[in-house]
C-alpha cells in the first residue's frame, strides 16, 4: 500500500512537471511568435526592373535584409512608377505612405539641395575619391543630416560616371562647339559653356536621337548605361576621361517606420544599406571596364581621350559650375569649399 501510494506521488509529480513545462513552453513559444512576426514595408525604385541596377541594388538589398533577419522584415519592391511617379517617391516616404524608396536626390533639389553636390562636371576621377570624400571627408554624413530633416534617414548607394558616347570623334576642347548633346541638369550648363548644345530627351528616346541626328552625343552613365539603351550600335566613339564622377541614386528610409522595428532589424537595415555603397561601387567599377572592353573589342567601339592641356579648359570651366552649386545654400558652399580643399591637397587645383 505504502509503495502504490508512493509511486503515485512520484506520478503526480511527474505529471505536475509536464504541465507547468508545457505551459512555460506555450508562454515564451508566444513570445516567441510575437518576437518573430513577419513585418512587410514597400519601397519603390525610380528606375526601370530591366535596368541592371535594379537587380544588383534594389533586389539585392531586399534579399540582404530578408537573409540577415530571418525573414522577419520583407521588403517589397516595385519598379519606377508601379506605385506612384518617380518624383513622388521621396515626399510619399516623408509622409509614410511607403517605408523605402530608392531614387536620385536630384529630383528634389528645393528639399535637398546638397544633391547638386552629388554628381558636379568634372570634379572627381577615380571611384576612390568619391568613397573618401562620402564617407570619409563626412559628405554623406552632411546630405543625411539634410535629408534627416525631414523625418527621412538617407545612404547613398554607389559611385557613378558619367561618359558621352557620341557619332563623330570629340577630340579636342574646340570640337565640343556646335555639338548638340542629350544631358540633364547642370551637365546642361557644363556642355553649354563648353560651345556646345545641351538637348534634353527621356531614356527611351536617346537611341532613336542619335540615329536620326537629333544631337550628336549623349549620355546614360558611361559603358553600362550605353550598352543597356544598345548606343553602340549607332555610336562608336566613347569619350575619356569621365564628365563626371559621383553619386546619384540613393536609399530613402522612413525614420518613425525605422525607429518601430525591433532594435536588431534596425541594426540589420543600417548595416545592409551602408554596406551597399562599399560593395556597389567597386561592382560597378569593375561592370564599367568589363563594358568598355567589350564595346571596343566586339563592338569596333573607339576611346576618345582628351589631352591632359584641354582637360584643364574643362576644369576650369567645370569650377564656374561648381562656383554656382555652393551659391545654393550654407551647406553647399561648405561642401564646395570641402571639395576644393580636398583637390589641392592633391596637387590638381590652385
Amino acid at each position: 500500500m505504502k509503495s502504490t501510494c508512493k509511486v503515485s506521488s512520484y506520478g503526480v509529480a511527474i505529471l505536475s512537471f509536464l504541465f507547468l513545462t508545457t505551459l512555460m513552453v506555450l508562454s515564451f513559444g508566444g513570445q516567441a511568435i510575437a518576437a518573430d512576426k513577419v513585418i512587410t514595408w514597400r519601397c519603390q525604385a525610380s528606375i526601370a526592373q530591366s535596368s541592371p541596377t535594379y537587380a544588383q541594388s534594389v533586389l539585392r538589398v531586399a534579399e540582404k535584409i530578408k537573409e540577415r533577419t530571418g525573414g522577419r522584415l520583407i521588403i517589397e519592391t516595385y519598379p519606377g512608377g508601379a506605385l506612384l511617379p518617380n518624383n513622388e517617391i521621396f515626399p510619399s516616404v516623408k509622409r509614410g505612405m511607403i517605408e523605402m524608396g530608392y531614387a536620385t536626390p536630384g529630383y528634389w533639389k528645393s528639399d535637398i539641395p546638397l544633391a547638386l553636390v552629388c554628381a558636379l562636371p568634372y570634379a572627381f576621377t577615380n571611384y576612390w575619391e568619391v568613397m573618401y570624400f562620402h564617407k570619409v571627408l563626412g559628405f554623406e554624413k552632411m546630405l543625411s543630416d539634410q535629408v534627416a530633416k525631414h523625418g527621412v534617414v538617407f545612404y547613398g548607394d554607389h559611385a557613378i560616371p558619367v561618359e558621352i558616347v557620341t557619332k563623330e570623334p570629340i577630340r579636342t576642347f574646340d570640337d565640343f562647339k556646335g555639338k548638340k548633346i542629350r544631358t540633364y541638369g547642370q551637365f546642361g550648363k557644363f556642355f553649354n559653356a563648353l560651345g556646345a548644345h545641351a538637348v534634353s530627351a527621356p531614356g527611351p528616346e536617346i537611341y532613336t536621337g542619335l540615329a536620326t541626328g537629333v544631337f550628336h552625343g549623349a549620355h546614360w552613365g558611361a559603358a553600362v548605361g550605353a550598352q543597356s539603351l544598345a548606343l553602340y550600335e549607332v555610336c562608336k566613339y566613347h569619350m575619356k576621361p569621365s564628365i563626371s564622377l559621383g553619386t546619384e541614386e540613393g536609399w530613402y528610409v522612413n525614420k518613425k517606420a525605422l525607429e518601430k522595428l525591433p532594435k536588431d532589424i534596425q541594426t540589420v537595415v543600417r548595416n545592409v544599406l551602408d554596406e551597399q555603397f562599399w560593395v556597389r561601387s567597386v561592382e560597378y567599377a569593375y561592370n564599367e571596364a568589363k563594358e568598355i572592353g567589350n564595346a571596343q573589342t566586339k563592338q569596333g567601339v573607339e576611346i576618345v581621350t582628351l589631352s591632359a592641356e584641354d582637360q584643364k579648359k574643362m576644369a576650369e570651366v567645370a569650377v564656374t559650375i561648381w562656383d554656382e552649386v555652393a551659391k545654393a545654400g550654407p551647406e553647399n558652399a561648405k561642401a564646395i569649399a570641402m571639395l576644393k580643399q580636398f583637390l589641392r591637397d592633391q596637387g590638381r587645383l590652385k
